[in-house]
């Protein structure tokens, strides 16, 4: 059985930093290449979105073809392409499913839910569809489940931690929504 997928906590935390930017600059959207190292760890490169309108992305395929040679010659695997959505779910939307790649994944990162899910994006007759792709999400506590992670807090602390975290959430979306009028 193949190994399954993981998205490292540095890589999340990285995409969210940039979309986030992106999303506060001009409601613009980051975009990239997905790669696996020989451990399955999702690995992702960022492109320039060539896309000069708000929530859409658009890749130069120069570019996205020069990276994907880079890849192999460094032992990396291309397996498909990112980009953040600025409101809205982390699902692929229509533009997304018409564009996309048959044999390849889509990651789709929520920046106002910091969510990321993984897509593969399949025909049925004459329709395009997507079906997420399980993968495992790497751990903030450093190789600790969260329940391990709880026993070595205090439930003070640990409480903390998540009512923190849960209102930067809530305040970056409330900034994204307010900053559309």
């Amino acid at each position: 059985m193949r190994r399954a997928l993981t998205l490292p906590f540095k890589e999340r935390r990285r995409l969210h930093a940039r979309a986030y930017r992106a999303q506060e600059r001009d409601r613009g959207e980051v975009c990239g290449v997905v790669a696996t190292d020989a451990r399955r760890r999702i690995i992702l490169h960022f492109l320039r979105n060539r896309s000069d309108r708000p929530g859409h992305f658009e890749l130069d395929h120069r570019e996205l073809r020069r990276l994907q040679g880079e890849l192999r010659r460094s032992g990396q695997r291309f397996i498909g392409i990112f980009h953040s959505h600025v409101v809205g779910t982390a699902e692929p939307g229509a533009g997304d499913l018409a564009g996309a790649w048959m044999s390849h994944l889509q990651l789709v990162y929520d920046v106002c839910g910091r969510e990321a899910r993984l897509w593969r994006v399949m025909r049925r007759g004459r329709r395009l569809s997507a079906r997420e792709v399980p993968y495992h999400r790497g751990c903030l506590t450093g190789g600790y489940s969260r329940a391990k992670a709880a026993r070595r807090l205090s439930a003070s602390r640990w409480t903390a931690l998540l009512t923190e975290a849960t209102w930067r959430r809530a305040s970056s979306c409330v900034r994204s929504e307010g900053q559309r009028s």
